[in-house]
């Protein structure tokens, strides 16, 4: 199993748009790709950044070949349009996570 892990670094003053844009687009639109069998959205608690508000959204897939895909594909068109809606107020990194046994 892999987790596409994706890490959105946000100013406070974004949440209730960005709340509703991952939801109802960001979300949706990975799992809508079928690279995906699962997501889960999480609040990242930190102590040394109060100024903005840190989430991740980890999306599964069987293979790293999914998420490749997604990477290679898809995801560019949805990432220009929050890079469009919330500009450098909302930043984002990706990594990918495998189980171990």
């Amino acid at each position: 199993m892999f987790i596409y892990n994706v890490t959105f670094n946000l100013e406070k003053d974004l949440l209730k748009d960005w709340n509703s844009w991952v939801r109802q687009r960001y979300i949706p639109y990975a799992m809508e790709s079928k690279c995906f069998t699962k997501s889960q959205l999480m609040k990242i608690h930190t102590d040394h950044d109060q100024e903005t508000l840190t989430f991740c959204c980890q999306l599964s897939s069987d293979t790293p070949e999914g998420i490749h895909v997604f990477c290679s594909h898809k995801e560019e068109l949805i990432i220009s349009e929050m890079f469009n809606k919330f500009g450098e107020k909302c930043l984002i990194f990706p990594t990918v996570l495998e189980f171990l046994d």
